[in-house]
């Protein structure tokens, strides 16, 4: 664990985006997951590493006391504006897939890799980790 400082406003800022915005995400996936109609034990069976590892991630904060991540979304004000811009993210991906525009599909990942910037090789990097970690 590293310390920086920063004023109260810019630490829940950080920890909307750290904590707030992934944990909404996995959150999402296991609420998607649990209205499902397939075989859920099909899907372990032939699961690939990206579904292995949000089963992981969903699987750790289920084990955990609600009460944590309940806060984590509840006590930190920014945390709304990092849902919001997560349902944002969902609703362009589903109007490109639904008006079947790849053109802007790759440009929002192009986007989204010079957000990235030099910490995108990495990332892949760490993933690429993760992965061999399931396999």
């Amino acid at each position: 664990m590293k310390i920086k400082r920063m004023t109260p406003v810019a630490h829940d800022e950080l920890m909307a985006l750290c904590q707030a915005l992934p944990h909404a995400a996995i959150l999402g996936f296991g609420l998607a997951l649990a209205k499902s109609s397939l075989d859920l034990e099909s899907a372990f069976e032939v699961m690939p590493p990206p579904m292995r590892t949000m089963m992981a991630l969903l699987s750790r904060v289920l084990v955990n006391p609600p009460e944590v991540y309940w806060d984590i979304q509840l006590e930190n004000d920014q945390a709304s504006h990092q849902r919001a811009a997560l349902a944002e993210g969902m609703e362009r991906l589903m109007k490109n897939v639904r008006n079947q525009d790849y053109d802007e599909f790759r440009r929002d990942l192009q986007g989204v890799s010079k957000t990235l910037g030099s910490h995108l090789n990495s990332g892949a990097v760490d993933c690429q980790h993760v992965f061999s970690l399931l396999n």
